[in-house]
């Protein structure tokens, strides 16, 4: 009896659990699944907007090259990519404050052009996510290329090409890593402002009004970069413990290189760091692709 009164109450506990199950199984959504924009997929989207609006976290936009008129907001922790960042482009032919806005954590957006086409544009790309990426981007003709701004934290930015921008990129978050870009025919390069723990290397700084500016911040790093033929190399104002070394200062040199600023909290007294170990020639690096886009452009 004991026996019978066991099996059926196995025999219960399965029946009630199999219609939960099939319910579950039926109406869950996947993990994480591609959204298509342009090409000749049936259901894909025309517009990357209307794309990042139909997704959920996890989720990737995959967009196909062609001219995309719109300026996008990215409130999802999604992957955005395009297919070729020379041939996915993302601008629009009327003044903006900004092209992209990336307002959500964890994104990652990679593989596109922004152009103003000609407008005045404030900003190219704004990031104020936590630990994002942003990859393989071009960015031109803006007054800001590409801004990491505060609250932004462990974000990074690298192996972008950024042309002819007042400010090409321009950090004021926390542990912010620049690497691998080329920023070339601006005003200031790389600037950083009230940022903590920003490490700039491996990038090449060229024809820029100011190559490198540190200002108001703290334990900034900046190492391995190449700078070449900017007006000033680099210059810091009210930053403390910022690390200069082996960076390549236009011409090769055994002697330290000297970098001027001012001394915080008295902003009119003249200071100096110094980068000790400067490279004697130019860093292999950023890619050849990079290199060959700017080269193409002037």
């Amino acid at each position: 009896m004991k026996k019978l009164i066991t099996f059926g109450v196995i025999l219960l506990f399965l029946g009630s659990s199999i219609p939960t199950l099939a319910f579950s199984e039926e109406h869950t959504r996947p993990l994480s699944h591609t959204l298509y924009v342009g090409g000749t997929g049936p259901g894909n989207f025309t517009k990357i907007q209307d794309a990042i609006n139909a997704s959920v976290d996890g989720d990737t936009v995959f967009v196909y090259s062609g001219y995309y008129p719109e300026c996008l907001l990215i409130k999802k922790s999604i992957r955005v990519f395009g297919e070729n960042r020379d041939t996915t482009v993302v601008g629009v032919n009327k003044s903006l404050a900004c092209l992209v806005q990336i307002l959500a954590d964890n994104v990652t957006f990679k593989g596109f052009a922004i152009s103003p086409g000609g407008s005045a544009v404030m900003t190219g790309i704004n990031v104020l996510g936590l630990q994002c990426l942003v990859e393989g981007v071009s960015v031109e003709s803006c007054d800001f290329g590409i801004i990491v701004g505060s609250p932004c934290d462990s974000t990074i930015v690298r192996g972008n090409a950024l042309r002819s921008c007042n400010f090409g990129i321009y950090v004021n978050g926390d542990s912010i890593l620049v690497e691998d870009n080329v920023i070339s025919s601006g005003g200031s390069g790389i600037s950083t402002y009230h940022a903590q723990g920003t490490k700039i290397q491996w990038n090449v700084i060229q024809d820029n009004s100011m190559g490198v500016f540190i200002g108001d911040s703290r334990n900034c790093r900046v190492e391995k970069n190449t700078f070449l033929n900017n007006s000033d190399q680099a210059a810091f104002k009210d930053s403390l413990y910022t690390r200069w070394s082996r960076n390549y200062w236009n011409r090769a040199s055994s002697l330290p290189h000297v970098i001027y600023g001012t001394l915080i909290g008295l902003s009119y007294l003249p200071w100096v760091n110094f980068d000790w170990l400067p490279a004697r020639k130019p860093y292999e690096t950023p890619t050849t692709a990079l290199i060959a886009y700017l080269e193409d452009g002037k």
